[in-house]
C-alpha cells in the first residue's frame, strides 16, 4: 500500500540509493539516483539523501544545489539534520 501513495517511488528509490552507498557502494547508488525520474530532484526530502550522496562523491556544486532544497522542508529530524551538517562540509563553501 505505500507503493501505491504518492511520492513513495521517490522515496524507495531514495532510501536504496542511501543504504547503498553508506555501505561502500557510491558508484551505484549515484547510478540509481542519476537514472531516477525528475521528479526526485524536487522531493526536498529525496534531495537531501541525493545531496548528501553527491556530497560524498566529490560532485561539490551538485551536492549543494540538492542540499539547499533539502534544508527548506519543514520539520527535519535529528538524524536528517547531522546528515545536511556532514554533508554541507563535505560540499565546501557556497551552502
Amino acid at each position: 500500500q505505500v507503493a501505491s501513495q504518492p511520492g513513495a517511488a521517490i522515496e524507495e528509490v531514495t532510501a536504496w540509493a542511501w543504504v547503498e552507498s553508506q555501505s561502500g557502494r557510491r558508484t551505484e547508488a549515484l547510478r540509481r539516483l542519476d537514472a531516477a525520474p525528475a521528479p526526485i530532484r524536487v522531493s526536498p526530502r529525496a534531495c537531501l539523501f541525493y545531496g548528501a550522496i553527491l556530497a560524498e562523491a566529490g560532485r561539490r556544486p551538485e551536492a549543494r544545489l540538492y542540499l539547499q532544497k533539502a534544508e527548506g522542508q519543514p520539520k527535519l529530524l535529528p538524524e536528517e539534520k547531522r546528515i545536511i551538517e556532514r554533508a554541507r562540509r563535505l560540499a565546501g563553501p557556497g551552502i
